[in-house]
């Protein structure tokens, strides 16, 4: 075996110690009842942004594909910058961080990324995102219809 097998070994492991601990300090039935209902999307990322729990995801996505990957995983390069950015700063500041951005389904997400305190030395971020993906067809929608007012406006008064 090769050094890199060793360490994708290692890590999964690790990863699979994680899920683990994570599955026997679930929250209790009440507090589990709120996540799955709440209309956001709410996940717990490690301080690498792989992704240790979410309460849902998109409707064709199951959890399982989603938790031990990366939340870069789940949204175009073009975005990548303005996410690392704004995680990064959540972690070293302490202070919530807000980031929109579109996820690789399409949809519009307004994510607040806020650092969790400590647990077992270990540092999280919470990621709560909205889908905004109606406001911004809508706001598109208007725009577009300004312009051919404008443009109306102005062959008319030619």
């Amino acid at each position: 075996m090769s050094g890199e097998e060793d360490d994708l070994r290692a890590e999964l492991a690790a990863l699979r110690a994680e899920v683990a601990r994570l599955r026997t300090t679930m929250p209790p039935d009440e507090l589990r009842t709120i996540l799955e209902h709440a209309p956001d999307i709410i996940a717990l990322m490690d301080g690498r942004g792989r992704v240790l729990y979410a309460n849902r995801f998109a409707a064709h996505r199951k959890l399982e594909d989603i938790v031990g990957h990366n939340a870069l995983d789940f949204m175009p390069k073009e975005h990548h910058g303005a996410w690392r950015k704004a995680f990064a700063q959540a972690i070293e500041t302490g202070e919530p961080q807000v980031v929109e951005l579109v996820s690789v389904s399409g949809f519009w997400l307004h994510t607040r990324l806020v650092r969790l305190p400590p647990h077992q030395g270990e540092l999280h971020v919470m990621g709560i995102s909205s889908d905004v993906t109606d406001q911004r067809r809508a706001e598109r929608a208007l725009r577009e219809s300004e312009e051919k007012l404008r443009l109306a406006i102005s062959a008319a008064s030619m």
